[in-house]
């Protein structure tokens, strides 16, 4: 008898599993469309008065639609084989690096008069993103040399 409530218990966790992935991914194609619409709107009232920024913003923009995409691909790739990959997250990890660094240049633009200290602060952002883009991309090599 507790057996067989076990084995019914598991089976509805597995389908509550199944359907909380699947709603997980709609709501990220929902999240991917309005990052990706709302990037290109806010485009569009910017670039005649800041086009520089505004393309360094667009692309950071659109890199989190790419971010989001890869978590996706994550949630589908879950939902074929019940397994979680772990190479999209090096992909995300790197992504989301090369963002901050695209931010980051937004916020502290070279040549702009900013002082030593906030100069120092945007250095070490640039520096460690930069590490981090390498050593994602290190473990990256090797575990895709693994498999």
């Amino acid at each position: 008898m507790e057996d067989n409530f076990s084995k019914k218990g598991v089976a509805f966790l597995e389908k509550a599993d199944i359907w909380i992935y699947l709603a997980i991914g709609v709501a990220f194609i929902f999240l991917l469309a309005a990052a990706f619409i709302f990037s290109w709107l806010d485009f569009f009232k910017t670039v005649q008065t800041a086009p520089m920024k505004s393309i360094l913003v667009l692309v950071s923009e659109t890199l989190l639609a790419l971010i989001i995409l890869e978590i996706l691909g994550t949630v589908i790739n879950y939902l074929k084989v019940h397994t979680i990959q772990l190479e999209p997250f090096f992909y995300i990890g790197i992504i989301a690096s090369i963002r901050r660094i695209l931010s980051a240049g937004t916020h502290h633009p070279i040549g702009m008069g900013i002082d030593d200290h906030a100069f120092g602060q945007y250095m070490w952002d640039i520096g460690m993103n930069a590490g981090v883009i390498f050593f994602l991309s290190l473990a990256l090599f090797l575990f895709s040399k693994k498999k």
